[in-house]
């Protein structure tokens, strides 16, 4: 049975007549003959009945009208997939893009890959519907595809990211709001907003963000669509409207300065730019040899190389319709604040947080926990009422200890008994170790470390203070001459009785804002161990085990907000606002790297090191009351894949 006889039978099928058939076919009338014979030959039985001149089909025949055509049109599909590919090896490449990034950002892109392969013919169509550029995808009309919206609901078709695209507010430059350099939806919800139509990357933008919030679009006063980004703006221009969209999309105008844009809370974070293909694009592209167009325009790219994912004990089938995620955050503590507090006043987590597949159905039940100090974090995670926690280097170790007894009555839940929980990530480090302190009243006489002899000092117990005094008094022998006194949670945040100890040893910022006010000396700031600081994320590993993307949210959205630190130079007068705590103190305590001119305590860096942890561990072990570290099993509580994955995505 060939091809071509299917399609001389159903040409015959539909004219029913021989001749007629052979004139639309262009063949004679014996030769149409011969192919229904051959055909019915082939699958024994007979396909027309014939009435002397007249025919008409069987009721096989009937069926087979149906399957000949679903072969026919497999054949032609096939041939233009060789075609494609055919093409796809030559010296040709066919691109499809959004509209705004065609006009803005991928001619740059064009014409670095045109200049780098003068031989290969570069073609870009443009796609004002993102529909339409991911049909023209997946009916490979087009190579490749960039849109500043994921096609996560397309299971053959890939999505990576390549690029980054700011999204705001955007105002008439003699707009009162023009001068603002920084608002919240709040702000405009009783003001006129304009939006482009659905069609539009940054409508999809908006409307997926305020879902995630829990806002609709009546919670706005007024909002008006428009068909045309000229027509947004004259909205904006002669309409007094807010308007929101990309840099891209308004860029002539905001360049001219005739339009502003302004940071929005919940959008400060840019977002995505991903070029789309199909999947047998990226299979090609995993074979070095095959230097595709396609390939080398991939190459324009490059991403990191993919490790080997971590094994999780997933659930499979349906989750709860509601998910609880308890998180211990220390939003006072600033070398933590882009672990909490700015996820928190960004709206961070809830814009990564998984919303496809098993988590289809799932609400979002999030709950911040705020601590002064971080032995309330271990031991929230220790009892699973914290799935997250922030802790500093010394609670962080203490969280890693194998505990005795199982924490959950299912035999399930025992095997997590002995390993409680994960750390996944760091926050911020400082190599040289600083960050802790003691200090003493003004008026007190004592003047270094050794004359606590016989003293008592206070200070926030398992704390990473308390491990730095522990460290500290070990090293000078002087362990079991001090006597610690824990304080209160209502005395953490600044001595407020300095008689009730000689001395207070605390964690930045606290000892900063203490010596600052002028009431308290420096006794030590030094560190005679020669350890590094660091703070880190620990996780409770059930939690983790039972929801490993929603820790890999959490590492994105910590990700992003290190990166907003980094990036925004509002930054530290927004945090001065939300800790009440001046800008010049923050910048003294975290930056996002090291340098003469800052000479800050604490770098932003996520990355474990755990030759770290082993020399915490090495140090604090000797002293007797703190043996049981040597219990930790490092392989098996520091989990990197997750940042590792949270890093690639």
């Amino acid at each position: 049975m060939e091809i071509y006889q299917l399609k001389v039978f159903l040409e015959v099928a539909r004219c029913l007549s021989f001749t007629e058939a052979a004139e639309n076919l262009n063949l004679t009338q014996p030769a149409v003959s011969a192919k229904i014979k051959s055909l019915e030959s082939d699958l024994k039985t007979s396909l027309f009945d014939r009435l002397g001149r007249q025919i008409q089909l069987t009721d096989v025949g009937q069926y087979f009208v149906k399957e000949a055509k679903k072969l026919v049109e497999l054949e032609a599909a096939i041939s233009y997939k060789i075609e494609r590919f055919k093409q796809y090896n030559s010296h040709h490449i066919t691109l499809g893009s959004s509209q705004g990034l065609a006009q803005n950002w991928l001619p740059k892109i064009i014409y670095q890959y045109r200049h780098k392969y003068p031989e290969i013919q570069t073609k870009l169509e443009i796609f004002n519907d993102i529909k339409l550029l991911e049909k023209a995808i997946e009916q490979n009309n087009i190579d490749l595809g960039f849109s500043e919206s994921r096609l996560s609901s397309n299971s053959e078709i890939n999505n990576r990211n390549i690029g980054s695209i700011q999204y705001s507010l955007i105002v008439a430059s003699d707009s009162p709001l023009a001068k603002k350099n920084w608002l919240t939806l709040g702000n405009i919800q009783q003001k006129p907003l304009v939006l482009l139509s659905a069609r539009f990357a940054s409508r999809q933008v908006f409307e997926s963000r305020i879902a995630e919030l829990g806002l609709k679009f009546i919670d706005f006063l007024r909002i008006e669509t428009v068909d045309t980004i000229g027509l947004m703006r004259t909205y904006l221009l002669q309409g007094d409207y807010i308007g929101f969209a990309s840099d891209l999309e308004l860029q002539a105008e905001l360049d001219a300065k005739v339009l502003t844009a302004v940071t929005i809370q919940e959008f400060a974070i840019p977002a995505d730019i991903y070029v789309l293909f199909q999947k047998t694009a990226k299979e090609l592209n995993n074979r070095k040899i095959l230097q595709t167009p396609v390939n080398k325009f991939l190459a324009l790219f490059p991403t990191s190389t993919a490790s080997k994912s971590p094994t999780f004990l997933n659930n499979e089938g349906n989750l709860e319709e509601t998910i609880t995620i308890n998180l211990g955050v220390q939003n006072g503590t600033i070398p933590t604040i882009t672990a909490g507090l700015i996820i928190q006043r960004l709206r961070l987590l809830e814009h990564f947080l998984p919303r496809n597949g098993r988590y289809a159905q799932v609400q979002y039940n999030i709950q911040w926990h705020n601590f002064l100090s971080g032995m309330p974090i271990t031991e929230g995670l220790h009892s699973q009422k914290l799935d997250i926690g922030i802790l500093g280097d010394y609670p962080l170790l203490q969280s890693a200890i194998p505990k005795s007894v199982p924490l959950r009555g299912t035999l399930r839940d025992r095997a997590f008994s002995d390993n409680p929980t994960q750390l996944v990530s760091f926050v911020s480090i400082n190599p040289n170790g600083g960050g802790n302190a003691v200090i003493v009243p003004q008026t007190s006489e004592l003047e270094t470390i050794e004359d606590l002899r016989g003293e008592i000092v206070a200070l926030p117990f398992g704390s990473s203070a308390h491990g730095m005094l522990l460290r500290t008094l070990s090293h000078l022998d002087l362990l079991s001459e001090v006597q610690l006194f824990p304080l209160k949670n209502s005395q953490l945040k600044i001595p407020s009785h300095p008689e009730i100890a000689a001395g207070y040893a605390y964690f930045s910022p606290f000892h900063q804002l203490a010596s600052a006010r002028g009431h308290f000396k420096y006794l030590f700031n030094g560190n005679l161990s020669q350890l590094p600081g660091f703070y880190g994320v620990v996780v409770s590993q059930y939690f983790a085990q039972r929801y490993p993307e929603v820790i890999i949210s959490y590492l994105k959205a910590l990700i992003a907000a290190q990166y907003w630190l980094t990036n925004t130079p509002s930054a530290f007068s927004l945090v001065s606002q939300w800790t009440k705590i001046k800008p010049q103190i923050l910048a003294s305590i975290i930056n996002p790297t090291f340098s003469q001119e800052t000479s800050s305590l604490f770098m932003t860096d996520c990355q474990i090191r755990p030759d770290w942890i082993f020399s915490h561990i090495t140090q604090l072990q000797t002293i007797s009351a703190l043996q049981n570290l040597r219990n930790i099993k490092l392989d098996h509580w520091i989990q990197s894949e997750f940042l590792q994955i949270a890093r690639q995505n």
